[in-house]
Formats: structure tokens, sequence, C-alpha cells
């Protein structure tokens, strides 16, 4: 029989391997939070960038627009300031887009499109954020002053020359982490 010693010896250290075990899976699970957390803070950090870069564009593109609207608005009491504005808008972006290899258009007149990828590569991987806008047609109301006579007023409110069709952030699958490598339940001979 066994004494009661050797008995709580054996339990003793069995409790310590089974401590041991699962104090060290739970650090493996805490280091790969703590890994897991820094990837999502630089996921935020470079998504946060990539749009701040897509809102100057978009800043830039409506300033490129204005002036094109400013040129159309000499024509303004033909029937073809439409046609004109999205000549002169067309043009604009043609301008706009010159040398820039991550700017796509597509269409003409009010159809036209403009897709622009903006990417950056970082620990975290690499972030995209794909903008697909779309020429708005400014609106001008025809009013009278006092006197009777005709002047020529943009719509009422705040207006952006571009309606955002698409704004979508995008990455690359990112490589699963296999550092940890668990026991399979064989011992090597």
């Amino acid at each position: 029989m066994f004494s009661n010693k050797g008995a709580a010896s054996v339990l003793v250290v069995f409790m310590m391997i089974i401590l041991v075990t699962f104090g060290t899976l739970s650090l493996a699970a805490a280091l790969a939070n703590v890994r897991l957390g820094a990837k999502a803070a630089g996921w935020m950090t470079d998504y946060y960038g990539l749009d701040a870069q897509a809102e100057l564009f978009c800043m830039e593109l409506d300033a490129y627009l204005l002036a094109a609207e400013n040129r159309a608005a000499v024509f303004l009491s033909d029937a073809g300031f439409a046609d004109i504005y999205y000549q002169e808008a067309y043009q604009a972006l043609q301008d706009m887009s010159a040398g820039r290899l991550d700017m796509e258009i597509t269409g003409s007149g009010d159809a036209a499109q403009i897709e622009i990828l903006f990417s950056e590569g970082s620990e975290a991987g690499d972030q995209n954020l794909t903008v697909v806008l779309g020429l708005a047609r400014p609106e001008f109301q025809q009013l009278r002053d006092g006197s009777g006579q005709a002047y020529w007023r943009r719509g009422n409110g705040f207006f952006k020359h571009y309606t955002v069709l698409k704004w979508q952030q995008w990455q690359v699958p990112l490589e699963q982490d296999d550092e940890l490598v668990f026991w399979d339940g064989v011992i090597p001979v």
C-alpha cells in the first residue's frame, strides 16, 4: 500500500504540473491578445490616415469642379449649361488625374465616375481604401430683385460637386501566425 506521505507528494506534484500547464496556456493567450491588439491599433491608424487622404482628395476634387462650374456659369441662361458644365468638369478631371496612377475616370457627362485607390503598408498589413465618386449637377435658381432684374443663385444649402458612390476599406488577408506550437501528444523516441 501507499503511504499517506507518498500519495500527498504525488498529488502535490500532479497539481503543480496542472497549474504550470494552465499558467503557460494563459500567458500564451495573453500574448496573442496583445499582438492582436497591436495589429488592430495599427489597422485603425492606417485606416484613419487613408480616410484623411481621401477627404483631402475630395476637397481638391470639389475645388476643381467648382472652377469648372464657374467657367460654365457664363452659359447659365443657355439651355446647354449642363452639357457645358460636364465638358468643363471632365476636362478638370483630366487635369487632376494627369500623372496619377491611382485614379481612373470612367464614363462621361453626368455618368462620369472617378475611382481612386488609397493604399498604405505597415506592420499591421496593407490597408486599402477605394473611393468611387460621381459628378453632381449644380442647381441654380433664377430669381428677380426688387427692380425686376433677373439673376441666378445657386440652390439652397451646402453643395458638393460630387456624390459618394462607394467608400470601401479592404485589406489583403493576413497570414496566419503559427508561432505558438502545441504538443501533439506524441513523445519522440
